[in-house]
């Protein structure tokens, strides 16, 4: 009986096992991170952009780990067999598989570079392992027009995103906000509206800084972006225990920082204000957060985007202490 992996001396023989090798890691990495978070509610990425990426996908982050992993598995066992079963319309079939994965990768990883400028490693890991099984997939086949036109589709779909502009909506006043704290012996401006994640480390730093300001001279509404189960449930605990909290947004950070309880119910309002939320972030052309919408005076508004350029303002609007110097 002929070996299954018996290793050649052709160059299509070493190309398939390289393949294969590559197909299993990837397959078993992701499924890895699926099982993670399924069971133990963690990720193996170092930092939390891979979830924040994921609020952009309709099925989430972890619907789309499994996707990639069962993709991997079903491109395992079509080089497999291919390789079994040395028949032309089996070999195409990997071909024709990763043209199409290549497609979709290259339009992901185009939307979190142009658009939401934050990039998922987790994604990225994934991107350069398919297109080295394309590469040494092809060239092991000696299909050097496939090996080049993979590559082609893959930049036409990445660069792609950033010629296009996302859909204009609605830019008029929009219920976003699911707090707010007001100032009760501070200024009536400035009014800040923070557009913000729990997945988003840069939020949390602006947070953090919001926080040292005392809450008493502070105007300030939150809206998140977040859509995902853990996310909305720790604030919904937030807004339950808020009212009864002399540092509420203390609180929101602990609450971050906590780790997931029983499960609890999310207001409908909470989910509904998140998406307007989202909406509201498209329809301005602004695709990174933290946001933070500022009310200076009436007819006096500015939007600030990113942590570096709203920890300025803070910095210069705010005391060390915490107070409002407009309001002294």
């Amino acid at each position: 009986m002929e070996p299954l992996f018996e290793l050649s001396k052709s160059r299509g023989d070493r190309g398939g096992l390289w393949a294969l090798g590559l197909c299993f890691l990837a397959a078993a990495g992701l499924s890895t991170e699926v099982l993670l978070q399924i069971y133990k509610g963690k990720s193996v990425c170092p930092n939390e952009v891979c979830a924040l990426v994921g609020e952009y996908v309709l099925i989430g982050e972890r619907g789309l780990m499994t996707i990639g992993a069962a993709f991997f598995w079903i491109l395992f066992g079509l080089i497999f067999f291919s390789r079994r079963y040395p028949r032309p319309w089996l070999k195409a079939l990997p071909q024709i598989a990763l043209l199409g994965a290549l497609a979709f990768d290259g339009l992901l990883m185009g939307f979190q570079v142009f658009k939401i400028q934050k990039l998922c490693l987790i994604c990225l890991a994934t991107a350069l392992v398919l297109i080295t099984i394309h590469l040494v997939y092809s060239f092991g086949l000696k299909s050097f027009a496939v090996a080049v036109a993979g590559l082609a589709v893959w930049t036409g779909a990445f660069a792609g995103n950033g010629l296009l502009k996302m859909p204009q909506g609605p830019k008029g006043p929009v219920n976003f906000v699911f707090y707010s704290l007001r100032a009760t012996n501070g200024p009536e401006f400035p009014r800040l509206t923070l557009i913000f994640s729990l997945h988003c480390p840069h939020c949390l730093k602006v947070i953090e800084r919001l926080s040292e300001i005392p809450p008493g001279g502070l105007n300030l509404r939150l809206a998140t972006v977040d859509t995902d189960a853990e996310a909305l449930e720790k604030l919904s605990s937030f807004l339950k225990e808020a009212p009864k909290s002399d540092q509420p947004l203390s609180l929101l950070l602990k609450l971050k920082r906590s780790a997931p309880s029983e499960k609890k119910a999310i207001p409908a309002g909470l989910v509904a204000a998140a998406q307007a939320a989202r909406e509201f972030l498209f329809a301005q052309g602004l695709y990174g957060i933290p946001v933070l919408m500022v009310e200076e005076g009436p007819d006096r508004r500015l939007i600030l985007s990113g942590e570096e350029a709203i920890m300025t303002y803070l910095q210069q609007v705010f005391t060390p202490e915490g107070s409002n110097q407009e309001g002294r």
